[in-house]
């Protein structure tokens, strides 16, 4: 695209000076006029040309992968951020013990766990330092998560389908087929500046090696 645009200015300049001779000269008004509008349109689909081909290489653009949030079964016993509500659990006691609970809620950001404890049916507020999962590591249905906050965990967005692929690569497909159907349009009138310079040739060699006119004046 670069190199049409720079041979289009190549031959605006000589359309130019062949102007300067014949400024009333219909066919080189117009052929001044289509040049002057590829040096622009080729200006305008440089751009988007290139656009274009990164994205048929790069194909169908990639979303990032959506973080997933861990299954109780998948949490490893010694990370209590793995405990889900409702799923039993240990906290620690005043006394540095351990008693069995029931998680019930957690906290902003899960630096505040609130549990039920399983004999007494008391309520405690503990840190992350001072819960754990029980020792089997057998995780109950989890129920939901819901930070003291009440905001809902959302879902990862899902991935594309195959008809959100298709429209994008029609879509990149359709802007292929117009940059193709522009740059035929410059191939047109780059032909049409070629039979311009042929005849300009022509007449200029025509010109050049016309025999001079016989002088009718008679010298004595």
């Amino acid at each position: 695209m670069h190199a049409d645009k720079t041979n289009y200015e190549y031959q605006l300049e000589q359309v130019l000076t062949a102007l300067d001779s014949d400024r009333d000269n219909t066919a080189l008004l117009n052929l001044k006029k289509d040049l002057q509008d590829a040096i622009k349109l080729s200006k305008e689909l440089a751009p988007k040309k290139r656009q274009a081909t990164t994205q048929i290489e790069k194909g169908v653009e990639k979303r990032p992968v959506p973080e997933q949030v861990p299954k109780a079964e998948e949490c490893v016993a010694t990370e209590p951020v793995c405990l889900q509500i409702g799923e039993k659990c240990q906290i620690r006691s005043e006394g540095g013990g351990w008693l069995d609970a029931t998680l019930s809620s957690i906290g902003k950001n899960r630096t505040r766990w609130i549990a039920i404890t399983t004999k007494t049916n008391e309520t405690k507020a503990v840190s992350l330092k001072d819960i754990r999962p029980m020792p089997e590591h057998r995780a109950a249905p989890i129920l939901q998560l819901l930070p003291l906050g009440g905001a809902q965990l959302t879902t990862a967005s899902n991935p594309p389908t195959q008809k959100e692929k298709e429209k994008r690569m029609k879509k990149v497909a359709a802007r292929q087929e117009y940059l193709a159907r522009k740059e035929a349009e410059h191939e047109q009138k780059a032909s049409a500046w070629a039979t311009f310079q042929s005849k300009l040739s022509r007449k200029t060699s025509a010109s050049l090696f016309k025999p001079p006119r016989a002088n009718d004046k008679k010298f004595n």
